[in-house]
């Protein structure tokens, strides 16, 4: 069976960070890859809900089903540092994001375009969170409220961190 999807590719040209330019693109891709064939590159995601369980992922720990697109919105290599931080209204931990220039840009827009449509937080071809956009989110910084333990919080930051690092790394050594 083959899935339509419509994708929102986002795309940033950098001659430096002053100079970056920013656009979007809407079109629709036959995507007839499983999910479980697929690799995904590590960043944040436009989601639908998988209603059928069959060609989505699904979010750890929880019996949701998601079709990504097939690029993230935001890379990874556009978060500079994430955190845990207690949530005193749920009463748990969530997990705190902080974007650089670009990134903070791309999801600003991002968000303002997508509220109310599910975007999630793909590590290592796992699919971690799983949220709806409540509105645009500026400023650069962004938190992950999933009912997360402290030990479950510290395990996702830590992930998540030497994911970053990696994919730096992979970027360093690609321009040498």
């Amino acid at each position: 069976m083959n899935l339509v999807l419509t994708l929102f590719i986002f795309s940033t040209i950098a001659y430096n960070d002053q100079c970056s330019s920013l656009w979007a693109r809407e079109y629709t891709s036959v995507d007839t890859i499983s999910p479980s064939k697929r690799t995904f590159q590590s960043g944040f995601y436009l989601l639908t809900v998988d209603t059928t369980r069959t060609y989505g992922l699904k979010v750890i720990n929880k019996e949701e089903y998601y079709v990504a697109d097939s690029t993230p919105i935001i890379p990874i290599i556009y978060i500079d540092s994430t955190y845990k931080q207690f949530d005193k209204y749920n009463r748990t931990f969530e997990l705190v994001f902080m974007f650089n220039r670009t990134g903070t840009r791309i999801w600003s827009d991002f968000t303002r375009r997508n509220t109310n449509k599910s975007a999630g937080l793909i590590i290592k071809n796992q699919l971690l969170n799983a949220v709806r956009i409540q509105g645009q989110i500026e400023g650069g910084v962004t938190s992950l409220t999933g009912l997360y333990s402290e030990k479950e919080a510290e395990e996702l930051v830590s992930t998540i961190s030497k994911e970053i690092m990696r994919v730096r790394e992979d970027t360093k050594k690609s321009y040498r």
